[in-house]
């Protein structure tokens, strides 16, 4: 005998709720995880690039070997 429909509801929306509650944490990781990382090896060459040339434009010049993120 089939479960009732109110129970098979309850089922699926724990498992949707379940993968999303699991999608959002590896996505919290993964931010987490990325900012650890450009705060250990610094920005890639190209946000480098980008910061320093909007910089420039704002009449601030600099000139930068390593630029890190810091808490």
């Amino acid at each position: 005998m089939p479960p009732p429909p109110k129970q098979v509801f309850w089922q699926r929306f724990r498992r949707c709720f379940r993968w999303c509650r699991i999608t959002l944490l590896l996505f919290v990781l993964l931010f987490l995880g990325s900012l650890v990382y450009l705060n250990r090896v610094g920005l890639p060459e190209f946000l480098k690039a980008r910061l320093v040339s909007e910089l420039r434009a704002r009449g601030v010049v600099l000139q930068f070997t390593r630029m890190r993120l810091r808490w």
